[in-house]
């Protein structure tokens, strides 16, 4: 019967359910059955953490994939859960635990390095980069374009074009 459940639950025992009932089967009490089914729980246990962190491993790397190919556009909290079939108010919190900081941020951080390399290789107007990078709002991303580099986008530029500082 416990043969049966195991299969049915496609949970394998690393050295395989018919071994451990085989095992079991040859067991002269009670009390090295219950040493037995506990080491092989354990196992079963740390394989299965195992192939937790693995699954969190990938839904992370499929996010960051994501905001990568899509940073342009309008992401939000809800749009990236989904993506990964996860609740928008659990996934802020497992998106932190997981990359060290939060969405909006690590968002940010993609959007700004865009930004520094189209202020320094294009005469785009910082309007423009704003839009192309995915702000909406050209006030928002002066403020977080200041926050990251220290100055204003104009200023960044100004500071490269300059001989003197090249």
């Amino acid at each position: 019967m416990f043969e049966e459940k195991l299969e049915r639950s496609s949970i394998h025992c690393a050295s395989g359910s018919s071994n451990l009932l085989d095992a079991a089967r040859q067991t002269p009490d009670y009390a090295t059955l219950e040493v037995l089914f506990r080491n092989s729980l354990e196992e079963l246990y740390s394989h299965m953490v195992g192939q937790a962190q693995k699954s969190e491993h990938k839904d992370i790397q499929k996010v960051t994939e994501y905001i990568a190919a899509h940073y342009r556009e309008n992401l939000t909290l809800g749009v990236l859960a989904k993506h990964i079939h996860m609740n928008p108010f659990h996934f802020s919190s497992y998106f932190k635990k997981q990359v060290g900081q939060n969405f909006k941020d690590y968002l940010n951080r993609v959007r700004m390095e865009d930004a520094l390399e189209l202020l320094l290789n294009s005469d785009k107007r910082s309007y423009e980069i704003a839009e192309k990078v995915g702000f909406k709002d050209y006030r928002y991303f002066n403020e977080v374009f200041s926050r990251y580099c220290g100055k204003t986008p104009a200023a960044y530029r100004k500071s490269f074009k300059e001989p003197n500082n090249g």
